[in-house]
């Protein structure tokens, strides 16, 4: 067409035309080699594929986990809008693995923490091995290599030390914090405690759904 190169190939019955964008016909000819030699892979992603963006991706991810109500999905959630704003804007076919490199540095900079961060990019790839099992990508891109974590929880606070900070907790914050301390449990499983799960009859508290899956009880006394 005028002085631009096109090629035009079949893929399940139907003809699709594609431009090369130049105006050399051993370019456009090397285009049809290489989508012909997809097709024939059955790795074959069409040209509107290839216009898929991140946030996208990113969007079916967020209603898939959203509908199948995952486990630790309450606090994860908040990532996804910050991903979309950060990488959204990008296709998915053109992210790169410096790009991703240049996103780690802001994350840094913004002081989020290590797990933090291997949160994002977590999500980030659930994303993008969600968009090739859908077809509607070819390739997750290369990430970044990610050391072992080491965030184990450190330091003890002593209970005479915990009677001294507990007065400048805000009065409303005082049995919470006072519960967290005498329970040791996390910060989402104890603001997420209903009546439903007080047996006051058995004198304990029974937690059916914990991080590791298994059921936790805690006895009441006084």
């Amino acid at each position: 067409r005028g002085q631009r190169w096109w090629t035009a190939y079949y893929h399940q019955g139907r003809e699709i035309r594609e431009p090369s964008r130049s105006t050399n016909e051993k370019v456009a000819r090397d285009l049809l080699k290489d989508r012909l030699g997809a097709i024939y892979a059955g790795t074959f992603i069409g040209p509107q594929q290839t216009r898929v963006t991140v946030a996208e991706l990113i969007e079916t991810l967020r209603v898939e986990m959203e509908a199948r109500q995952l486990k630790g999905w309450y606090a994860i959630k908040g990532i996804f809008p910050r991903l979309a704003a950060a990488l959204g804007q990008h296709r998915a076919a053109g992210l790169t693995p410096e790009m991703l490199l240049r996103y780690e540095l802001v994350l840094r900079e913004a002081r989020l923490a290590p797990a933090t961060r291997q949160n994002y990019f977590w999500l980030l790839k659930a994303a993008f091995k969600l968009g090739v099992r859908h077809r509607r990508i070819a390739l997750v891109p290369e990430f970044p290599r990610r050391g072992a974590l080491k965030n184990a929880r450190q330091g003890f606070v002593e209970p005479e030390v915990f009677r001294t900070i507990l007065p400048h907790v805000p009065a409303i914050a005082q049995e919470i914090a006072a519960f967290a301390y005498a329970s040791a449990w996390r910060e989402a499983e104890i603001l997420r405690l209903t009546w439903d799960v007080v047996d006051r009859r058995a004198q304990e508290i029974r937690l059916p759904d914990t991080k590791n899956d298994r059921p936790r009880l805690l006895a009441l006394t006084g």
